[in-house]
């Protein structure tokens, strides 16, 4: 059966986008006499494993040679593999982000990888993005030198943490808790600390040493919480004239010991009796 030009265009005039199935039933021919027909004629959907196909003629095609209509998208160059070495040349080296932009975010991932095993064409990382060219990459990637950290004393973490915060520009959490041996969470920790409050952040807080008490004040505290099992510590420190030096949390932890220990005692004398 003959099919002219002016049947094609019809029919794709009514139906902006077919499949060769579809076609061919409608001209009742089979569907290897259709993909025949249509030879040069259509382009099929890279998003759908060209099983839509619409006519290339009086379409707006961009500049990529690209058509999406609504979900289906439609390449002149035939393969996502030919559509992707196109673009690629066309922008002589483009990032992985644009190169998903231009495809309208299509998942080309195993068709770079099977042109790139085949040295159809070539990438590089920088950071977290790859750039991809028809040409191999001439030039190293420079790495940004190291913060010299061997003066450190044991404890002091500021420069390992500012050269955390430098690495997360162009790095995953991950790959930094990895390198530097601590926890994604420790990565997160040092991040929060200096978005809250910049290098003044990252500077690690340290308790105060803890004075130790007298005997003579232990001795004083003990009596006290023994005597008058009432009073809080908060009582005991200001009856008994502590000094300030002393913190209460630790009289604290002295009267609770000694209170736990009579307590012991006369559970113990209870039973014996």
């Amino acid at each position: 059966m003959n099919i002219s030009k002016k049947e094609i265009d019809d029919h794709f005039s009514k139906n902006e986008v077919s499949t060769y199935s579809d076609f061919a039933k409608f001209f009742s021919i089979s569907v290897i006499t259709a993909r025949t027909k249509l030879m040069n004629k259509v382009s099929s959907s890279l998003n759908f494993k060209g099983k839509y196909i619409t006519l290339i003629k009086d379409k707006n095609y961009n500049k990529y040679g690209l058509l999406k209509i609504k979900t289906i998208v439609f390449s002149n160059h035939g393969t996502i593999k030919k559509t992707l070495s196109h673009i690629i040349e066309m922008c002589d080296k483009i990032s992985s982000k644009e190169l998903y932009n231009i495809l309208f975010n299509l998942k080309v991932s195993q068709q770079l990888t099977s042109l790139l095993k085949d040295k159809q064409i070539f990438a590089k990382k920088e950071g977290r993005t790859y750039l991809y060219s028809l040409n191999p990459f001439s030039t190293e990637l420079i790495r940004e030198e190291e913060f010299e950290m061997t003066s450190l004393k044991e404890g002091d973490k500021i420069l390992r943490d500012l050269q955390i915060i430098k690495e997360l520009q162009k790095k995953k959490k991950v790959d930094v808790a990895k390198k530097h041996n601590i926890s994604t969470k420790t990565i997160s920790n040092i991040e929060d600390r200096f978005n809250k409050g910049g290098v003044k952040g990252l500077i690690h807080s340290r308790k105060p040493e803890i004075k130790r008490i007298s005997s003579s004040i232990q001795a004083a505290i003990i009596t006290e919480a023994a005597i008058h099992p009432e009073k809080s510590s908060k009582e005991i420190k200001r009856d008994i004239e502590i000094p300030k030096k002393v913190q209460l949390k630790e009289v604290n932890k002295l009267v609770i010991e000694t209170r736990k220990s009579i307590e012991s005692k006369k559970k113990i004398f209870l039973e014996i009796q």
